[in-house]
């Protein structure tokens, strides 16, 4: 089962998105804007919020798209945090 979101963030506000179902891998898809996306996942719990560059995050380029393997599709809710500015994005939690 995949299980997924899309947003527009709005402006450089942190967004938070929580997945309950899914599978072991996470995609992040940075569809539009110049900025870089930063983010943190949190596993039954929320991450601290994401920083641009800070340790701990993760980074998905304007245009790109990162797979992230979050471990066994048993892991319930996963949330994760973004912060971009104003992007179009998705998030998709698949087998």
């Amino acid at each position: 089962m995949i299980e997924s979101v899309h947003s527009t963030l709005s402006g450089t506000a942190v967004a938070s998105n929580t997945l309950v179902s899914g599978g072991a891998w996470l995609t992040v898809v940075n569809r539009s804007g110049a900025a870089t996306l930063w983010g943190t996942i949190g596993f039954n719990a929320a991450p601290a919020d994401p920083a641009a560059a800070a340790a701990g995050t993760f980074v998905v380029p304007s245009g790109a798209a990162r797979d992230i393997y979050i471990g066994t599709a048993g892991i319930s809710p996963v949330t994760v945090k973004i912060l971009g500015n104003g992007n179009d994005i998705s998030l998709e939690r698949r087998p």
